[in-house]
Parts: structure tokens; C-alpha cells; sequence
């Protein structure tokens, strides 16, 4: 199983059908691998259907649990962000707009807390 480990840190993200070819082993064998190290946590899988030339290609998909590969080599840009109360960060740039107000002299449907002329006519549709 270390075998199969040691594949996905080297490549990262790969198809069992590419470990397979990668270790020379059969696919039985890196599947049941596969489960064993996710019923350990040390790796996540997710079931992936592929159309290759018209054939359908039923695969798992898996990565190393919380592996993160070290960065590449070049530049990288400074976090010029902003720190939300939740401590997540975000460009400045990507401020959400300002919220749509309606005048006082619209009436407001009491639902949707819309217009009452679009809460009408979209839920007139869903009916």
C-alpha cells in the first residue's frame, strides 16, 4: 500500500486506471488498495465517469488527504487582501456589489421582499 501512497504524492491527482499502468499492477489490486487507505484517511477518492471516444470509462479518481505539493518555482503575487471576520481572504477587487434597494413608493411583495410586479410574475411561472 506504501507503494501506492508514495504514486499519488509523486503525481498528485491521479485515475486508478493510471496507477495501474504507473505501479504495473492489476486494477483489482489498486482498488482495494485504494479502499483500504481511504477507510485510513490518508487518501480521498470519488467515483468518475468518462465518454472517451464514445466508450464510457467508470474510474476513481484519488489524491493524498491533505497533501499539498510544494510550490512551483517563479514569482508569486503578494496577498493583498482583505481578512473577512471569518478569516477567510479576499482581493479588495472582489467586493461584492451594493444590495439593490426599492423606492418607498414601490410596492414590495411581503414574501419575497421583492417588487411585488416580479415576485408575481416569477412565482405566477412555478405554480
Amino acid at each position: 500500500m506504501i507503494e501506492t501512497l508514495e504514486c499519488l504524492k509523486k503525481y498528485g491527482q491521479r485515475l486508478d486506471v493510471e496507477l495501474a499502468k504507473e505501479m504495473g499492477v492489476p486494477l483489482a489490486t489498486v482498488r482495494r488498495r485504494l479502499v483500504d487507505l481511504e477507510a485510513t484517511r490518508e487518501v480521498i477518492t470519488c467515483s468518475l465517469t468518462r465518454f472517451e471516444n464514445g466508450k464510457r470509462i467508470d474510474a476513481l479518481q484519488c489524491r493524498v488527504s491533505g497533501y499539498v505539493p510544494p510550490a512551483g518555482p517563479g514569482r508569486k503575487g503578494k496577498a493583498d487582501g482583505v481578512v473577512s471576520p471569518s478569516g477567510v481572504t479576499r482581493s479588495p477587487r472582489a467586493a461584492l456589489p451594493p444590495a439593490r434597494t426599492v423606492s418607498a413608493d414601490v410596492p414590495v411583495h411581503s414574501k419575497t421582499n421583492m417588487p411585488a410586479s416580479i415576485a408575481t410574475t416569477n412565482t405566477a411561472a412555478f405554480a
